[in-house]
């Protein structure tokens, strides 16, 4: 079947979670990062922003707190000042007005990239079925990590709700993107709108600009849909030795290349090697696939090893070379549980695996070739409510405590 080709891309109406937005730094509005990728990725396409109520708002919220709580502190300083001097010295702040300079500065933000505001639609809300989903812990509702007793997940059904609403009230022919970090929450939405065929989720940004690149070489939705599924299969699929990862023995390979990027920057001289048979599973799915390859891992008087997995991700296109040659890079990672008394941490190493493939019109894919592996990233950090969300199943971590 030959590629279908059209004209000038449809623009693409994005809708984002508030991961995608949030930034540690609360100086800049949002993350300088999503800054970077719109203003690279609206030469490409034509690219419309579309904003829950919900995230607006609940970004105001995370720098209003953290905002107040520096001027809270320095209230403290002045007291004790005061204290010190034996002369009363005071520092007031309008705590509204406080509130109120964020929100013009994320509003200010906002309407630099001429985006809008969707708003919760609270009158068209199915709120029976909200509670029973709230009551039952059904998606995007699940029971809190740190309390089970609990569900959490209120803030995500409200932004479900405002997806959907916009996407049933959107009648032109437009390519509609929510991308969100958030699995249930990701998941949760695209099962709802899966008859939509204009609609698609994405994990990252990265995920994203793959698709528009895809847009960009004239290839229609349902061709993309195909050699992307194809490019998946091609990289990683649970028991296929043709596939790169098992006929490249990509995991052995960066065991060898990377053996010290996958101990935890924290080492000692008493460090030792172990070995361990790992799962591995796919990033998309979250669902364990088949036994890695033996695990290298380190162990300390200090950090104990809890485990490990590997998760592959879903393959992001970089462009094609000549008339067929597709150009892919699929990140891979892996997440290992340390423990030391009652701390627990995750040491996630990311790598990137480069690779090409000719395509035909047909979406078959000829002459795979892995090119390189690069060690992405590696952090060492502790363990969060999302991580034993994502990762506790597999990891055996319970309300944030190791399993061993």
């Amino acid at each position: 079947m030959p590629k279908i080709l059209k004209g000038k891309p449809l623009p693409h109406v994005v809708l984002v979670d508030t991961n995608i937005l949030w930034y540690k730094d609360k100086g800049p509005a949002v993350n300088p990062e999503f800054d970077t990728f719109w203003t690279e990725h609206q030469k490409l396409v034509d690219l419309e922003l579309i904003i829950p109520e919900a995230v607006r708002d609940e970004l105001l919220f995370q720098q209003s707190t953290s905002c107040l709580k520096s001027v809270d502190k320095v209230v403290e300083q002045f007291v004790e000042i005061s204290s010190i001097t034996n002369v009363s010295h005071a520092y007031t702040a309008d705590r509204q007005q406080v509130i109120a300079e964020i929100r013009k500065k994320i509003d200010g933000w906002i309407k630099s990239k001429a985006a809008k505001i969707h708003a919760t639609p609270l009158s068209s809300i199915n709120w029976l079925a909200l509670y029973n989903a709230a009551i039952w812990r059904l998606p995007p509702f699940t029971p809190d990590a740190k309390n089970p007793d609990n569900e959490k997940g209120f803030r995500d059904a409200l932004i479900c709700e405002t997806v959907a609403h916009y996407v049933a009230n959107e009648t032109r022919q437009v390519n509609l993107a929510f991308v969100c970090n958030d699995f249930l929450l990701r998941t949760t939405t695209a099962k709802r709108l899966h008859a939509d065929k204009r609609f698609a989720v994405y994990e990252s940004l990265a995920d994203f600009s793959s698709y528009i690149k895809l847009t960009r070489e004239k290839l229609n939705n349902a061709f993309i849909a195909r050699i992307v599924k194809r490019a998946q299969e091609k990289f990683f699929k649970k028991g296929d030795t043709t596939c790169l990862w098992y006929r490249e023995n990509i995991w052995p390979a960066t065991l060898k290349q990377y053996s010290t990027s996958l101990q935890p920057d924290e080492a000692y001289p008493q460090f030792q090697v172990e070995q361990a048979t790992l799962p591995l599973s796919s990033l998309a799915g979250m669902q364990p696939t088949t036994a890695s390859p033996l695990f290298a891992f380190g162990t300390s008087l200090n950090w104990t090893p809890n485990g490990s997995q590997i998760y592959v991700s879903r393959p992001e296109f970089l462009r094609i070379e000549g008339e067929r040659t597709y150009h892919w890079k699929v990140p891979f990672y892996n997440v290992a549980l340390y423990s030391r008394s009652s701390e627990q941490k995750l040491l996630i190493t990311t790598f990137d695996a480069f690779w090409h493939a000719l395509v035909k019109n047909d979406a078959r894919f000829y002459d795979v070739k892995l090119e390189e592996i690069k060690l992405a990233s590696k952090v060492f950090r502790s363990v969060t409510p999302e991580d034993v969300q994502r990762y506790g199943a597999y990891l055996q971590i319970q309300q944030g405590i190791a399993t061993k």
